[in-house]
């Protein structure tokens, strides 16, 4: 097989396996279900981005929502944990 055909064939592989295992720069942390403490996941919202009750309220109003764009692979981690606890369920996209 020519080298030219293996590389058209194994990057779309290696770039998944890259993804799936976290090896990628930035993620978003989003919330798809506030869970039975809307008041705690309301808190780290707000901690998280640095806005006021309002703000978080009306974030939260349609869910699934974006918290954090574009953040580190290890921060949007740790994000999620937090919120995570707080009662939300998150997806890092």
């Amino acid at each position: 097989m020519r080298p030219l055909v293996v590389l058209v064939l194994v990057a779309p592989l290696l770039a998944a396996a890259a993804l799936a295992t976290g090896c990628g720069d930035k993620v978003d942390v989003m919330i798809t279900r506030v869970g039975d403490r809307p008041t705690a996941v309301i808190a780290e919202v707000r901690a998280a981005n640095g806005i006021g009750l309002e703000e978080a309220k009306l974030l939260l109003s349609g869910l699934p929502s974006t918290v954090v764009e574009g953040a580190s692979r290890e921060e949007g981690k740790r994000l999620e944990r937090r919120l995570e606890r707080a009662g939300a369920t998150v997806e890092l996209d």
